[in-house]
């Protein structure tokens, strides 16, 4: 009769010890997966940061206007006078930049 009692609680402990074990692996690869979007979602963000940035500084090497668009779900706003190009994003991604412009054509980030 003792041995009954025991091997009931031996095959619940089992049970809820699989349980548990499932559960905590559930988790941690729904934590692995939403990481990697984060990470992706992440990249993503820079890449189009780049590209904004590319756009402006390839318009002001070939004119002077100042540059309204919207791309990569931002509005982009870029003028230039004498001495500074200035830079701003707003919308999916946000930036404010102020660049020098060195005497050779090129662009210094302040």
């Amino acid at each position: 009769m003792k041995w009954e009692n025991n091997r009931e609680g031996i095959i619940l402990i089992s049970v809820l010890v699989f349980f548990l074990s499932f559960i905590l692996w559930h988790a941690d690869v729904i934590a692995n997966r939403m990481m990697y979007h984060e990470s992706q979602f992440y990249l993503d963000t820079i890449r189009s940061s780049l590209e904004i940035e590319e756009i402006v500084l390839n318009h002001f090497r070939e004119s002077e206007e100042p540059l309204f668009l919207y791309t990569h779900k931002s509005w982009v706003t870029a003028s230039k006078d004498a001495d500074k190009l200035y830079l701003f994003v707003d919308g999916a991604i946000s930036i404010d930049n102020v660049y020098d412009i060195i005497d050779d054509g090129s662009y210094k980030l302040n």
